[in-house]
C-alpha cells in the first residue's frame, strides 16, 4: 500500500493498528451513548466486538484485493483467518470480544457512568 519495507513498513503499520484501534474504541463509545446503554456495558461492548469480528473478518478475506504485496509476504488469508486454522479462527475472535468487554468497562470509569457490572 505504502510500498514501505522493513523497519518503516512496521512503524507504520504499528501507528496505523494504534490510530484505528483509537478511533474504533471511539465509535463503541458513540454506540454506547446513542443506544443509551448504562448498565451492562461489558455486554454491549461484547455485543459490538461481535459486530466488529464480522466486518472484521470480511475485510481480512478482502485484503488480498486490496493489497497487492500480500501475496509475496504471506500466504493469502481466507475471510476469519480460516486458511491458517481454527486457533487463529478463535483468537480473532476473542480479540475482538476482549477489545469489546475492555472497552465497555474502560467507558464506565472515564466517563463517569454510574452502571452496575
Amino acid at each position: 500500500m505504502f510500498k514501505l519495507h522493513r523497519a518503516p513498513m512496521y512503524i507504520v503499520g504499528f501507528l496505523f493498528h494504534q490510530v484505528l484501534a483509537t478511533s474504533i474504541a471511539l465509535i463503541y463509545a458513540l454506540s454506547f451513548y446513542l443506544v443509551g446503554a448504562n448498565n451492562n456495558l461489558w455486554f454491549w461492548g461484547a455485543v459490538v466486538g461481535v459486530i466488529r469480528y464480522v466486518i472484521a473478518g470480511l475485510v481480512v478475506g478482502a485484503l488480498l484485493a486490496m493489497h497487492p504485496e500480500i501475496p509475496d509476504r504471506i500466504s493469502p488469508q481466507e475471510a476469519y483467518y480460516k486458511k491458517y486454522g481454527a486457533l487463529d479462527v478463535v483468537s480473532f475472535m476473542t480479540e475482538h470480544l476482549t477489545f469489546g468487554i475492555l472497552v465497555g468497562i474502560l467507558y464506565v470509569y472515564l466517563m463517569g457512568v454510574q452502571a452496575a457490572f
